[in-house]
C-alpha cells in the first residue's frame, strides 16, 4: 500500500486500499496501516489518547465494543489521520452501521403518560366549567328559597 506524504492531507492512494474501505473492511486497511508502519496497538493509544481497547475494536470492526457511534466516528478519523490514511474516506465508508431503535416499553409509557395528560387537560377543564354552572343554580335555589318563604309567611297570613 502506497501512502502519498507529500502533501498537508496525505491519501491512499491505493485503489486496493480503497475497495476495502467501500465493502465496510476499513478494520483491516487500520490495522494494515499500523502493521506497515510498525507500530503497536499501545504506542497508537498513547499518542492519538484513543484506549487501546477502542482501538483493536476499530480494527476488528467490533461497533458493539465503542461507544455511541458519533465517538467511534470521530475515534476512526483520528486513527486513520494518525496512520496518515484518507480520513473522509474511511469516515465516510465505514461499516456496521448502527440502526436507531424503539424501545416499545418506552414507546408506549410515552403515550401512556401523554394521554394520562390529555386525561388530565379535560378533567382540569370540566371542572371549571361545572364550577361557574353551580353559582346559577345556587341563585335559583336561593330566589325559590325567598319565593317559598314568602308563600309560607302569605299562608300563614290567610290562616290566621
Amino acid at each position: 500500500m502506497e501512502i502519498n506524504n507529500s502533501s498537508t492531507n496525505p491519501t491512499v492512494v491505493d485503489e486496493t486500499a480503497k475497495t476495502l474501505v467501500n465493502k465496510g473492511e476499513f478494520g483491516k486497511l487500520l490495522r494494515d496501516a499500523r502493521n506497515e508502519k510498525q507500530l503497536t496497538t499501545e504506542k497508537v493509544s498513547e499518542d492519538t489518547y484513543i484506549k487501546e481497547r477502542q482501538l483493536i475494536a476499530l480494527e476488528e470492526e467490533d461497533f458493539d465494543n465503542l461507544p455511541q457511534m458519533t465517538f467511534a466516528r470521530g475515534f476512526a478519523i483520528k486513527y486513520a489521520q494518525y496512520l496518515q490514511l484518507d480520513e473522509k474516506e474511511i469516515a465516510e465508508n465505514r461499516g456496521g452501521h448502527r440502526k436507531f431503535s424503539i424501545n416499545p416499553v418506552l414507546l408506549l409509557a410515552c403515550i401512556g403518560v401523554f394521554a394520562f395528560a390529555i386525561f388530565l387537560v379535560y378533567i382540569v377543564s370540566s371542572a371549571e366549567e361545572e364550577q361557574n354552572q353551580p353559582i346559577v343554580a345556587e341563585e335559583e335555589m336561593i330566589n325559590s328559597s325567598e319565593q317559598q318563604k314568602k308563600q309560607d309567611d302569605t299562608d300563614k297570613a290567610d290562616n290566621k
